[in-house]
Order: C-alpha cells, then structure tokens, then sequence
C-alpha cells in the first residue's frame, strides 16, 4: 500500500507546507527560477494567462486551463515568427485583465508570466487575478526588472501614478505613457514625430510595456497594495532570476470592492 495511504491528509498537508516554507527561505538565498517554484507551489487546477508559446512547466495532477484575448487561430495569424505547432489551445477567450466569465473563488492557482507590464491598470489586473482566487490560492507572477531590458532608459514607474490608474481609470495617463515608450524604448528625438506617434499609438491601442519597475519598485507597489488599499495576500516568495524577478502571493482574504 502506498505510503501516503496510511498517512492522514493533515499530516501530508502539513508534510507540503513545511517544505515549501524550506524551500521558500532558502530561494531568498538562492534565488530559484520558475520551474522549481511552480513544482512546490502550483497545484490542483488553475489558470495560465497568455501563455502562447512558453506555458509554464506544473507538477504531475496540477491541471491548467488557457486563458488568452484572441482564439488559437487569430494567435497563429497575429504572431507569424512563432511555430504554430508551439502555440496552446485557448480554453478560455476573454481579456487577462479582467478575466470576465470566470467565477470569483474558483481556482487553486493563476500565472502570469510577463503579462502584468502590459496592463494599463496593473492594481486591477492584479485585483481580478486574486478575486478568481479561493482563498489560500497562489498567484504566481513574473515581471521584467527595467534595468536589464528595452525599459533601461525609461524612469521607474511610482507607485502614486499606478494608484491614479487604479483609482480612476488608466484613460488620463495613457497618451503620456506611450510618448515616454517613444522616447526612451524607440529613441525617437522630434518633439513633433513623437506626438503624432503617440496619436497613431493611442488610436490602434498599441500593446506596450505600459509601466517599468526595478525590483525594488515592485516590492514597493505590492506592500503599499496590502497597506494603503486593503489587498490581502502574503508573498510567499521572491526570487530574482536573470531580467525577471518572481512573486509567488497566496491569497489571505476577501479582495477589496473595486474603485467606483
């Protein structure tokens, strides 16, 4: 008889949670990259959003379902450099942003990997990810540090201007964020060539990196979440890996009702 048939599950729960609390300490020193995090964190069914190409690697019986803005066929159509073959399935079809049509409470886990930089109101992005979460369930997140990408010249985005988007709508500052891409990510110099660009940006709605953060900006935004806008979740863990730095949040509590 396997072992774990003649242990309780209380004992195994517990037997999970000491070690991922080893493992979590030791990535402080260590800093781990995706793989082993998802393998101590992620399981039971969940969500992956935009994952395209690049899904992430789950531990055996963690089940996933797709979520993407586009079906498979316009993915296929829109990212031509990419190998179809290498494209996932979308089982789900509705923006990452708001993840409507998904059941508040329903998922033991979401990922988002290299999503939440391209939000233009990434407090509410975050805020529909925990909501879609059962308390207790892991939001793993990857951002990009700005000072080893395209975003290097670009100024640290403050917490105070992603407040503002949350609070009252990203529409204000949108015009202002694609005219800092021009200057600082396409290195345009004519005052003149990048308002129009910004104007041809604004009218396609163009997909960019919408904010920058370094790693401490980041820590910054999600402390001031839980203490200035009553988001509760505990980081379990972060570990910076190469460009990208890894959150993985557990949901503590109810999510905070959305701004008005």
């Amino acid at each position: 008889m396997p072992l774990k048939k003649l242990l309780p599950e209380s004992f195994r729960a517990w037997t999970r949670r000491a070690r991922a609390t080893w493992i979590a300490t030791s990535a402080r020193h260590t800093n781990l990259s995706r793989e082993p995090l998802s393998h101590i964190f992620l399981h039971g069914n969940g969500l992956e959003i935009g994952a395209l190409n690049n899904p992430m690697s789950l531990p055996a019986g963690a089940k996933v379902r797709y979520v993407d803005r586009l079906p498979k066929d316009e993915l296929v159509a829109l990212y031509v450099d990419v190998d179809p073959k290498q494209i996932r399935d979308v089982d789900i079809v509705t923006e990452g942003e708001t993840l409507k049509g998904v059941p508040d409470d329903s998922e033991d886990f979401v990922i988002a990997n290299h999503m939440v930089e391209h939000c233009e109101d990434p407090i509410g992005t975050i805020r529909h990810m925990l909501r879609v979460l059962k308390v207790g369930g892991i939001f793993y997140m990857t951002l990009p540090d700005k000072r080893f990408t395209f975003d290097i010249k670009r100024p640290v985005t403050p917490f105070e201007h992603v407040k503002r988007d949350y609070l009252e709508g990203p529409e204000t500052s949108r015009r202002a964020q694609y005219v800092e891409w021009l200057r600082h990510v396409e290195g345009l110099t004519d005052e003149v060539d990048i308002l129009k660009r910004a104007d041809e940006l604004l009218k396609e709605r163009a997909n960019i990196h919408f904010h920058a953060w370094d790693e401490a900006a980041m820590m910054e935004m999600l402390a001031r979440m839980q203490s200035e806008l009553g988001f509760q979740f505990d980081v379990e863990v972060m570990s910076r890996t190469g460009l990208e730095v890894i959150f993985v949040m557990r949901k503590t509590g109810s999510v905070p009702k959305a701004p008005c």
